[in-house]
């Protein structure tokens, strides 16, 4: 059996390893973190930070993406997204109730401007879409979607996108038919 050296025999690279390795349970913090949709950048600076340890890129990465920890990921993001109408403003009327005192706030501060685009976003919310530019983009209902796994969730996105390019495909075929069509019409 080998016998552990001390830190006096260590090299200052063993050493900072050393320092840098993580406990099983700062592992699953971290496994959390990318449960949560949190960056490889935060994760680092959680490390550094928090935790007190140096992790390389590569080490960050291993947590998000290695076979042995992405089921463990995968759980807790379950865990996390079932939680989703906890969150306050997840809740619609907790929105709108919102919006109202942002309304009276604004309105009793005389920043009638303000208190006009709370309105409409009062009213947006109870529309249930936003417009953004001349395109109406409906809020989806976080219900549709909590009970999918990642996989299914990548599925939708495939045939949504599957869908965009047969109708890219139908409007330019529309465009050049109708560049085929005579200038004069008839009556």
């Amino acid at each position: 059996m080998k016998k552990k050296a001390k830190d006096s025999e260590l090299t200052p690279e063993e050493k900072r390893m050393a320092r840098s390795r993580l406990t099983s349970e700062e592992q699953l913090m971290l496994c959390k973190m990318f449960a949560q949709y949190e960056t490889n950048d935060a994760v680092y600076k959680f490390c550094k930070n928090e935790i007190g340890k140096t992790l390389n890129m590569s080490a960050i990465r291993h947590y998000k993406e290695s076979d042995k920890w992405r089921p463990i990921v995968n759980r807790f993001r379950e865990e996390y997204t079932k939680g989703v109408m906890e969150v306050p403003i997840a809740n619609k009327r907790k929105r709108l109730e919102e919006l109202q005192d942002m309304f009276e706030k604004h309105k009793e501060d005389g920043k009638l401007r303000l208190a006009q685009a709370v309105l409409k976003d009062a009213k947006e919310e109870l529309d249930g879409s936003k417009k953004f530019g001349d395109t109406n983009v409906y809020m989806t209902q976080v219900n549709n979607y909590k009970d999918m796994s990642d996989e299914d969730i990548e599925r939708e996105r495939l045939r949504q996108l599957e869908n965009l390019q047969k109708i890219r495909a139908l409007k330019g075929r529309a465009e050049y038919e109708n560049k085929m069509l005579p200038e004069e019409t008839f009556d």
